[in-house]
């Protein structure tokens, strides 16, 4: 950037985007930096802004409060009541000493859903609890010249992934109609947008009523579908920020189709399946599912990366649909495996034993190092006390290490006498799994993650849940984010591990 060699910058992510507009001022004047003025971006990527000046300007908003604290959360339910839908007051955001992480709106249906999402996304800043309304999602996609839109497009989502609210795998090129137009201005012209945007509504058609979901001041995952239209927002951002030329291209076509094959072969599956419990899915019947896909062969439908004249991506998605089918299918097999074998050892009793007594360094295995792993490493060197024993850490696959044990877990384990007050994340390396001889993980899908990043662990990694009652699961389910009764439930099942190692331990250095 500095020698000048680029003359365009163009960020398409949140990821991307927030960075580069915080080193707006790094960049050489002969590099057009494709992102609005910092101003509009910071009202845009603050929900609690953009409601709020929304709000002042009449746009219609679903019924929400805005929470702080926990005890917020229930307040706003007993107001509101469920569904819900919980929203983070930023798409990224970082906790202190956290790394910067992309957060995503979640659905609560009941208590114990609004209190595990809601926990684990006030770490990271205020939410937004909003009743949940019904109708077709809208995408008003627009390109403004300082607040004066000069382009304007719109999509509804016929299919969204995941089922119960998120991005559209297969939508529509629709009419822009005119009342979420207006809106889409009034917002536009606020602000003095410059650049390019998509302004999201719920459309009750039948009741004549609409509502502002939130406004994405990047472009859109449904992209493809506005090219295939005949809405070239990136030819005409381009023209419009490095040539000062506005758009004169006529209206985008209608009725036109679009579909993100991957995520709507995941849809099409889970429709034939039928099989997730949640409520607050509106479930399309198995023969509309089945007619949409067969629209496939119609002209007016198309593919967001398959193309004739370039069709190496189509093949590269179609090669990973056919990979991650079969990793799903390979991955439950074996995970099937590795439970059954870990509830054989937990049989064998002695055989286990052994395998703990022989062993002289142990290391406990979790995602994040905060809760579950962290808990057993503190709770067997408490068991053990002072007598000889093996060495013992943990760690975590979370790559931001030195961070101190959940506050919920910490506040528990102190219930029972464990103090995690020094406890500190570290990052699983190769020679934490060199080092141990014996390797314990929380769950089946850890294990085979470990085996397969580091191989030197195939043979000495057992699920921890191998020493627990015989009634007890062999998997210790992560407990981040949850309720405190599921808090609670991962701090016994790992103490009654802990409890029969130190056991075995403590028996096994009285017989030296």
């Amino acid at each position: 950037m500095e020698e000048g060699a680029y003359t365009f910058v163009l960020p398409v992510t949140d990821d991307t985007m927030q960075p580069l507009a915080e080193a707006r001022d790094q960049f050489p004047g002969s590099c057009i930096l494709a992102i609005p003025p910092d101003e509009a971006l910071a009202v845009m990527t603050d929900k609690a802004r953009t409601f709020e000046l929304a709000e002042s300007l009449g746009i219609a908003l679903p019924r929400g409060i805005t929470c702080s604290q926990e005890a917020d959360l229930l307040s706003a339910a007993t107001e509101l009541g469920y569904p819900l839908v919980l929203k983070p007051g930023r798409s990224l955001a970082s906790a202190a000493g956290d790394l910067r992480t992309s957060l995503f709106v979640a659905y609560a249906s009941d208590e114990a859903e609004l209190m595990r999402h809601g926990r684990a996304m006030l770490r990271y800043g205020a939410v937004i609890i909003q009743e949940r309304v019904t109708g077709d999602g809208v995408g008003i996609e627009v390109l403004a010249d300082q607040g004066e839109i000069v382009q304007i497009f719109e999509h509804r989502r016929i299919h969204e992934w995941p089922l119960t609210g998120g991005g559209s795998s297969y939508r529509e090129s629709v009419s822009p109609h005119p009342a979420l137009v207006e809106d889409a201005k009034k917002l536009m012209r606020a602000v003095n947008w410059h650049g390019v945007a998509m302004v999201e509504f719920k459309h009750d058609l039948e009741a004549g009523r609409h509502w502002l979901m939130e406004v994405n001041g990047r472009f859109w995952g449904s992209l493809p579908l506005a090219l295939a239209a005949g809405a070239d927002f990136p030819r005409s951002l381009h023209d419009l920020l490095v040539l000062g030329r506005r758009p004169t291209d006529p209206p985008a076509r209608t009725g036109i189709r679009s579909r993100q094959f991957t995520r709507d072969f995941w849809w099409t599956l889970e429709v034939l399946r039928r099989v997730d419990p949640n409520p607050l899915i509106d479930w399309p019947s198995r023969g509309q599912a089945i007619r949409d896909l067969l629209r496939f062969f119609l002209p007016s439908d198309r593919l967001d990366l398959q193309s004739f004249r370039d069709p190496r991506p189509g093949f590269v998605e179609m090669g990973r649909i056919v990979s991650d089918l079969g990793a799903k299918i390979s991955s439950r097999v074996r995970r099937k495996r590795l439970v059954a074998r870990a509830m054989k050892e937990r049989r064998q009793t002695e055989a286990s034993a052994q395998r703990l007594r022989d062993a002289r360094a142990l290391l406990f295995l979790c995602h994040g190092n905060i809760n579950r792993s962290a808990l057993a490493e503190h709770d067997l060197r408490r068991r053990l006390g002072p007598v000889e024993r093996p060495s013992i850490v943990s760690a975590g696959f979370h790559l931001k290490g030195d961070r101190p044990a959940d506050p919920t877990m910490r506040r528990l384990a102190d219930e029972v006498g464990v103090s995690l007050e020094a406890s500190r994340s570290r990052v699983l390396d190769e020679g934490l799994v060199r080092d141990a001889d014996l390797i314990f993980v929380m769950e089946a899908a850890q294990q085979l993650r470990l085996e397969e990043e580091h191989p030197g662990a195939i043979g000495k990694t057992m699920l921890l849940g191998s020493f627990a009652p015989l009634d007890d699961s062999v998997e210790i389910a992560d407990p981040y984010g949850g309720e405190e009764d599921r808090y609670r439930r991962a701090r016994d099942a790992v103490m009654a591990c802990t409890e029969r190692m130190a056991t075995i331990l403590r028996t096994e250095s009285a017989s030296c």
